[in-house]
């Protein structure tokens, strides 16, 4: 006896970063007013004293994602697709590189997205998560018999 075919599709979560109206990060290739914070990135990079993590902060729509996305394709760029001359992270758009990271197919890219509850359509914050985590109890060692 066959079963029936699953009539439901999965519906893909919508990207966390994209603002209506607008191209997502992943496809801007231009940033304005991050000049500074470009360069530094490009500097720390070139100079062989790249930090661990950097912390972008600001408000929505400022372009903490697109110089995420602006930051990634650089240091996953061969140095020849690295334009030269052009904005500090400018990185030429038909490189290979830069269209494996827009597809987001590039083996040294590794995209980290925020959890999406699909019961609510929305992805969940930090806090949301906390609260839908099991919740352990400390270790105690009053329960191990004395020596």
């Amino acid at each position: 006896m066959a079963r029936a075919a699953a009539s439901q599709e999965m519906e893909a979560p919508p990207e966390a970063d994209r603002l209506d109206g607008a191209p997502h990060p992943r496809h801007t290739t231009c940033l304005h007013g991050h000049g500074a914070a470009e360069a530094e990135l490009q500097r720390g990079f070139a100079g062989g004293r790249m930090h661990h993590a950097w912390l972008v902060t600001g408000p929505v729509g400022i372009g903490k994602a697109t110089l995420a996305w602006r930051l990634a394709r650089y240091l996953l760029a061969a140095p020849a697709d690295r334009a030269s001359g052009a904005g500090p992270l400018d990185v030429r758009a038909e490189s290979a590189s830069a269209r494996l990271v827009a597809q987001l197919s590039h083996p040294g890219l590794l995209l980290v997205r925020r959890p999406y509850d699909t019961k609510a359509k929305r992805h969940m914050a930090n806090r949301a998560r906390k609260e839908a985590a099991p919740r352990r109890r400390p270790a105690r060692d009053d329960h191990v018999p004395p020596l």
